[in-house]
């Protein structure tokens, strides 16, 4: 993600039409199928899946069929990403994946925390070092086959490879998301909580890696107490897809809520918010919807996906939903002042005649 022009989620909230509206296709009854397929045409595409498209993509069946993909990508991301420094050589190979699971896996053997945890951190950090190596993407490069084919990620992407060499090796993390930065956050066995931002500070230097003591951490949890790594500690122990939202005191982030989010619906779901918001930017306002609203099964406690949907159905010309749908990112974040901005444009724009979709 990050500061820059190019990054979808930094696009102004202009009115794109929909290139398709006034199309006969979108305009009869099996325009809501056509949707569905174009948009999870572009997920295959963007994951490298090669499986052929399901025979009726149904609701019930939607969501299981972009999880089957993401894996698909995922697996082909480890398998074949080659090393950013010597592209001859795979880096997993360079890594010695099996090596240092197999490290990791005779230290649990005999049940060592102390010496588990310093070498969970160790090889989280190994991992760091060589993702950092591959250059930033400032086209917003984050799904598996945008990174196999240009070599360079963004934050997002840095995160999905991560969290994939992280998940073989057997380390626990959950998937952080704070203001438009996404990063990991790794629980090591002997109950330590570490800030790991896969691209090593290099899209956001204030944010370095560091261990989130409980005096760096600002929240309540649902009873009104203050929020601990214990508590973020018991919630990777047992996930839920609502995430948990705390601050960070750390300077020019305290105003930014930390949403942290299960491994796997966390990460897939930042990839689909990545490829709703470039739909919606192209005025490709309904494939932008349909994936967010898969996104938003998967974190439905993250705001970006309300944030997209609204500038999505704005687009459209549907500002009462618009205002329906943002008031979910303003409950997830009663007090960003971004927000709140954007909220007050929507409302404005309720009043006005809807254009209809």
């Amino acid at each position: 993600m990050g500061d820059y022009p190019t990054d979808p989620r930094h696009a102004e909230w202009q009115v794109r039409e929909d290139p398709n509206k006034n199309t006969p296709d979108f305009q009869q009854d099996s325009s809501e199928q056509l949707v569905a397929q174009s948009s999870f045409d572009e997920w295959r595409r963007l994951n490298g899946s090669a499986n052929p498209d399901p025979d009726n993509l149904v609701a019930l069946e939607k969501a299981a069929s972009y999880d089957m993909v993401f894996r698909e990508g995922l697996n082909k991301l480890i398998a074949e990403l080659r090393d950013p420094i010597d592209n001859e050589t795979k880096l997993i190979d360079k890594l010695e994946l099996p090596k240092l699971k197999a490290e990791l896996d005779s230290l649990r053997e005999i049940r060592d925390t102390a010496a588990l945890g310093k070498r969970e951190e160790e090889v989280a950090n190994i991992f760091q070092k060589a993702i950092s190596q591959y250059p930033y993407s400032r086209e917003g490069v984050c799904h598996p086959a945008e990174i196999l084919s240009k070599k360079e990620t963004n934050c997002v992407g840095a995160s999905v490879l991560g969290g994939a060499l992280l998940d073989n090796v057997g380390i626990k993390y959950l998937v952080g998301n704070i203001g438009d930065h996404v990063l990991l956050i790794v629980i090591t066995n002997d109950n330590r909580v570490l800030w790991q931002d896969m691209q090593d500070g290099k899209e956001r230097p204030e944010l370095a890696n560091k261990e989130l003591t409980a005096e760096k951490i600002e929240g309540k949890t649902a009873n009104g107490e203050n929020i601990t790594p214990a508590d973020i500690i018991a919630f990777a122990d047992h996930p839920n897809n609502n995430g948990l939202g705390f601050h960070v005191k750390k300077e020019r982030w305290e105003d930014k809520l930390m949403i942290v989010s299960p491994p796997e619906s966390g990460l897939e779901a930042q990839l689909l918010i990545n490829t709703g918001f470039p739909l919606g930017n192209a005025g490709r306002n309904r494939e932008a919807i349909e994936i967010l609203e898969i996104a938003a099964q998967k974190a439905p406690g993250n705001p970006d996906v309300y944030q997209g949907l609204a500038r999505a159905y704005k687009n459209l010309g549907l500002y009462g939903k618009a205002v329906n749908v943002f008031k979910k990112a303003l409950e997830i974040d009663p007090t960003s002042e971004y927000f709140k901005g954007v909220m007050a444009e929507l409302v404005a724009l309720a009043h006005l005649p809807e254009r209809g979709a």
